[in-house]
C-alpha cells in the first residue's frame, strides 16, 4: 500500500513538473529568471563601422587595440563605462604618454579560436593593431571545427565533424530523457549547475567534454594548437604584439582546480612561442575576491561590472609592467 502511495506521489509530482515546464517554455512565464540571452554580434562602434565601409584612416601616434573573445569579455550585462574595450583605453591615457588609443572590439558571444582567429586575419591589415589581446575561455576547444590551416587564413578548410566519438551508451538514453521530458532535463540541468559549483562533474556532461578535451591529448586541443601557433606567426610577421589572457569561470573560483589544467596547457603553449599570458583566474583567487560577488549569478561566472573594472585595471597594470606601453612610446619617438 506504501508503496502505491509513493509511486502516485511521484506521478502526480512529475505530471504537474512535466506540464509547468511546458507551458513555461511556451508561454515564458519565468523570462525574468533566464540565464541571459546575448545577441551573436560584434558591438557597433565608430571604429568598427569605418572598418567595414572602408573610411577607416590609420592615424599615425594612435594605439590601437584589437581585442578578440567570447561573451565573457563582451560585457553584455555591463555598465557601458566598466566593459573592457571601453575602459582600458582611458587607463592608458591616464597613465601613460599615450594620448590617443582606439580599439576595435571583435569580441562577441559564441566566438572560439576559429572564428577569433578569422577575425583577426580579416581585419589585420585594414585596423592595424599595435596590440592584440585574445580572451582564451574554457569552452571554446569544443566548439573548434576539425580544419586544416596554412598560413593563408583563406585557404584553410573547415568541415564539421563528431568531436566525441568515444562517448558513453548511456548517453543515447540521456539524450532521449532530455527531449522525451521536459522535467527531467531541467532537474538534471540544474543539478549539473549545483554539483559543478563544488567541484563535482559527471562523465559525459557538457561541462567534462569541456575540460577533458582541453588537456588530454584530443583532436580538438591538437587543432587550437594549429590556430594558436598560426596567429602568434602572423603576428610576429606583422610585428604585432600578441597576448594571450586566461578567463575564470567567476562562479568557479572556490573549486578551480579542475580547469587549472586547461590554463597550464595554454601557457606552456605561447611560453614556447615567446608570447605573454595573464591569468585572471590566479588574479582573483590570490586576491581572495569571492567569485559570487562578481559573477553576474550564482550559475553565470561571466564577470559582471564590477569584475570589469577588476580585470581591466590588472590586464592594464600587467602590461604596463611588461613595458608594452613604453615599446610604443619608444618607437614613435624613433620616427
Amino acid at each position: 500500500m506504501r508503496i502505491r502511495r509513493i509511486i502516485l506521489i511521484f506521478l502526480i509530482f512529475f505530471i504537474i513538473g512535466e506540464t509547468m515546464i511546458r507551458l513555461d517554455l511556451h508561454f515564458h512565464f519565468f523570462e525574468s529568471h533566464r540565464f541571459l540571452l546575448l545577441n551573436a554580434a560584434i558591438k557597433p562602434s565608430t571604429v568598427y563601422s569605418s572598418l567595414l565601409n572602408g573610411s577607416y584612416l590609420v592615424s599615425p601616434g594612435c594605439y590601437r587595440i584589437m581585442i578578440l573573445g567570447d561573451s565573457w569579455i563582451y560585457g553584455g550585462e555591463c555598465e557601458d563605462d566598466s566593459v573592457f574595450s571601453n575602459y582600458l583605453p582611458r587607463l592608458i591615457s591616464a597613465n601613460t604618454s599615450i594620448e590617443k588609443v582606439e580599439t576595435l572590439d571583435l569580441s562577441k558571444p559564441y566566438n572560439d579560436t576559429w572564428t577569433n582567429f578569422e577575425e583577426m586575419t580579416e581585419f589585420m591589415d585594414k585596423f592595424c593593431p599595435d596590440l592584440i589581446l585574445w580572451f582564451y575561455t574554457h569552452n571554446d576547444v569544443v566548439r573548434t571545427r576539425h580544419l586544416s590551416v596554412s598560413k593563408d587564413s583563406a585557404n584553410a578548410s573547415v568541415q564539421d565533424t563528431d568531436k566525441f566519438k568515444n562517448q558513453s551508451p548511456l548517453v543515447p538514453v540521456r539524450d532521449y530523457l532530455y527531449s522525451h521530458f521536459r522535467l527531467f532535463g531541467w532537474i538534471a540541468g540544474n543539478m549539473f549547475l549545483e554539483l559543478r559549483r563544488y567541484g563535482i562533474i559527471f562523465p559525459g556532461t557538457d561541462f567534462h567534454k569541456q575540460v577533458v578535451s582541453s588537456y588530454e591529448n584530443s583532436l580538438n586541443w591538437l587543432e587550437q594548437k594549429k590556430i594558436l601557433y598560426n596567429a602568434v606567426d602572423i603576428c610576429k610577421m606583422k610585428q604585432v604584439e600578441l597576448v594571450a589572457v586566461t578567463t575564470a569561470d567567476l562562479s568557479m573560483l572556490k573549486h578551480y582546480s579542475m580547469l587549472h589544467e586547461i590554463e597550464v596547457n595554454l601557457e606552456k603553449l605561447f611560453a614556447q612561442k615567446q608570447i605573454m599570458t595573464i591569468n585572471l583566474a590566479n588574479h582573483f583567487i590570490d586576491n581572495k575576491l569571492d567569485g559570487d560577488k562578481y559573477a553576474i549569478s550564482k550559475y553565470d561566472g561571466h564577470p559582471n561590472s564590477a569584475a570589469q573594472a577588476i580585470l581591466t585595471r590588472h590586464i592594464f597594470a600587467r602590461l604596463k609592467s611588461a613595458g608594452i606601453f613604453e615599446n610604443f612610446t619608444q618607437k614613435q619617438r624613433s620616427y
